[in-house]
């Protein structure tokens, strides 16, 4: 059978940004050694690069570290050769069979049983569903490899230099190299005879998502079990190392104590564990499986347990606390004439570039541009955001809502007054059936306080940093439910007037306004910035501590002008 030539395809994301990491205390699983070291660093991006020196520590005594699992192979078939294949008809209805549901519900299971890297072979009437779906956003989007087929040839799929060839009934597939490097295929749920299946070449697991896809450990942990074949660690490098270069998938590499591979699974190793790799199989074969306690794809974390959750969320903070880095902070500048812009007395900004405004250019000089504020907003970083001076005369920490981190909440409750607001259009916060906290606003700006909230999953009391950046963050979700939140909360969502500061000029309309601009979701955090005496902090202040961490500093009043310009 002639393969169609198409491209690769899989969803197209940001690249992360992964935190730099130290795990102290781990143990290094490469190949079949077994190393345990002082600390070990993940890097920020390849292998190669250095970890920098405030890197945060995370405590990782009794776990094991070794290269992600990148060997799993999951078919998402067409709908009509899913609902025709019998094993289907037993499991489902298949007039409501959703075949891209059940790949939405295998990868995160996959992600959870320690594969960095899933390798979808999606049918191309998939394609738009799997591109607006959550698998195409988010950390698990870095962890799926999708490959679609040609619509002229439904039954071969083509990308990174293999062939995927499905049988006519679409439940299985098959792996072809144009080039000497055989990749074996292990059916799951099969038997296999492990031996046989390491001198075929590379191990690969495969399965559907309508018949069934699981982890490829536990499956090969009964198969080394009834085989001669003595060497675990080996096998282990075959669905690790091995794999991932027989896919295409750029591979996790060797551990090594100074520079551990980026594409990471951590498990929880037992005391009693004598011959690791071996024992660490034998436990997947058991019913309870070896305990994954964190998955990290090109360093970026995509899946922890609740322990690790913690001790990971723990350090960031921590590492915050002592590192005044978010965001990276820059020299304060002395003022002229009460405002300041990023000059420095060799007449450059602080970024580097020729400064050709003056100081003392009274608006202009204390406040950016829209513009620039926009392109900021769209990365991710605070602005700091001015009313006018015969209304609060404030400035307002404001961050999109999808952009708040643990660190950037902790940033936010350092240098505000704390009560942390989150602005959000009616239609969200109706849709989430969360009403005006009192129906008479005595208000004297009528600022239109719901109900208050926190989010229920992964949150415990709901006041910490953490807590109320998953808050906010479940809040901008377009997935998230009523059933969602807890009533009432941490957290005060503020309903914005619809037209935003072209009929209401407030800090909640601004806010909305700027994720609307930034082609973000129209949810967001904001507070007041407070002084360290407890006094608000006004212009010249604000001025200053724009500077310090080179943030930028726009006013409501311009942001409405831009609004009216653009007709927008």
């Amino acid at each position: 059978m002639a393969a169609a030539t198409v491209p690769s395809a899989q969803p197209t994301t940001p690249a992360p940004q992964p935190v730099p990491l130290v795990l102290d205390g781990v143990s290094l699983l490469a190949g079949p050694l077994l190393q345990h070291v002082p600390s070990a660093r993940l890097p920020i991006a390849a292998p190669a690069a250095p970890a920098p020196a405030a890197a945060v520590r995370v405590p990782a005594a009794g776990l094991l570290a070794m290269p992600a699992f990148a060997a799993v192979a999951v078919h998402a078939p067409a709908a009509a050769h899913a609902a025709a294949d019998p094993a289907a008809a037993a499991l489902f209805d298949v007039a409501a069979l959703d075949v891209i549901a059940l790949l939405e519900d295998a990868v995160p299971a996959l992600v959870r049983a320690g594969c960095a890297s899933v390798v979808a072979a999606v049918d191309h009437s998939h394609a738009a569903r799997l591109a607006a779906g959550p698998l195409a956003a988010g950390p698990l989007a870095h962890a799926v490899v999708a490959l679609f087929n040609s619509p002229a040839n439904p039954l071969v799929f083509e990308g990174h230099g293999i062939e995927m060839r499905c049988n006519p009934a679409a439940t299985a597939w098959t792996v072809e190299r144009p080039v000497p490097a055989p990749i074996a295929v292990m059916p799951l749920g099969a038997a296999a005879d492990v031996s046989a299946l390491l001198a075929s070449g590379t191990l690969v697991a495969s399965g559907s998502v309508v018949t069934g896809a699981a982890s490829p450990l536990g499956q090969l942990g009964l198969a080394l079990r009834s085989s001669s074949h003595p060497n675990a660690a080996h096998l282990l490098k075959r669905i690790t190392i091995d794999a991932a270069a027989a896919l295409g998938i750029r591979s996790a590499g060797p551990l090594a104590a100074d520079a551990p591979a980026s594409d990471l699974v951590l498990v929880r190793a037992r005391p009693h564990w004598k011959d690791i790799p071996a024992a660490m199989l034998a436990a997947a074969a058991a019913s309870a499986g070896p305990e994954i306690a964190a998955v990290f794809k090109s360093g970026h974390l995509i899946y922890s347990d609740a322990a690790f959750e913690h001790d990971f969320k723990t350090a960031r903070l921590a590492h915050y606390y002592h590192h005044d880095n978010l965001p990276s902070a820059v020299p304060s500048v002395p003022l002229a004439n009460g405002y300041a812009n990023g000059h420095t007395a060799n007449g450059h900004t602080a970024n580097g570039h020729a400064d050709n405004s003056h100081a003392d250019n009274g608006h202009a000089a204390a406040f950016d541009s829209i513009e620039s504020a926009l392109d900021a907003f769209r990365r991710g970083e605070f602005l700091v955001v001015v009313d006018n001076e015969d209304r609060e005369n404030e400035g307002d920490l404001i961050i999109a809502g999808e952009d708040f981190t643990p660190e950037k909440a902790a940033f936010m409750i350092r240098y505000t007054s704390g009560l942390i607001c989150a602005p959000a259009t009616g239609e969200i916060l109706d849709a989430l059936e969360l009403p005006l906290m009192v129906p008479n606003n005595t208000d004297s700006l009528k600022t239109a306080y719901t109900i208050t909230i926190d989010v229920k999953k992964g949150t415990t009391t709901g006041i910490s940093a953490a807590d109320r950046s998953a808050t906010v963050k479940a809040l901008a979700r377009a997935d998230s439910a009523p059933a969602d939140f807890t009533r009432p909360g941490h957290v005060l969502p503020l309903r914005a007037v619809e037209g935003g500061v072209l009929k209401r000029v407030g800090h909640t309309e601004a806010a909305v306004d700027l994720c609307r601009l930034s082609g973000k979701r129209p949810v967001s955090a904001i507070c007041e910035i407070v002084l360290d005496d407890g006094r608000m902090a006004r212009r010249d202040d604000l001025r200053i501590f724009a500077n310090k961490f080179n943030l930028k500093m726009i006013t409501i009043h311009d942001l409405v002008q831009y609004r009216l310009k653009h007709g927008l």
